[in-house]
C-alpha cells in the first residue's frame, strides 16, 4: 500500500493519530461506558473518522494493558 499510493506510513497508524474535536468527543463517550461496562456502536458515513476513532481506543487499551502488568 505505501509504495503504490507513495506514502511514508500505513494509514491510521495509531502513533500518528489525530483526533478532531468532534472525535475527542466520541472517544472520551465510548471510553467512559467502555470502563462501566456498557457497550457502544460507532457508525458513520465513508470518511467519517470510525477507524481513526477505534485506532485510537485500541492504543490508549494497548496502554492500560502494559500499565497493569508493571504493577
Amino acid at each position: 500500500i505505501k509504495s503504490f499510493f507513495g506514502i511514508a506510513r500505513m494509514p491510521f497508524d495509531p502513533d500518528y493519530l489525530t483526533l478532531t474535536n468532534q472525535q475527542q468527543e466520541i472517544f472520551n463517550i465510548i471510553n467512559i461506558h467502555s470502563k462501566q461496562g456498557g457497550l457502544s456502536v460507532l457508525a458513520g458515513e465513508p470518511g467519517s473518522g470510525k477507524t481513526v476513532v477505534l485506532k485510537a481506543l485500541q492504543k490508549q487499551l494497548l496502554l492500560l494493558k502494559s500499565l497493569k502488568h508493571k504493577e
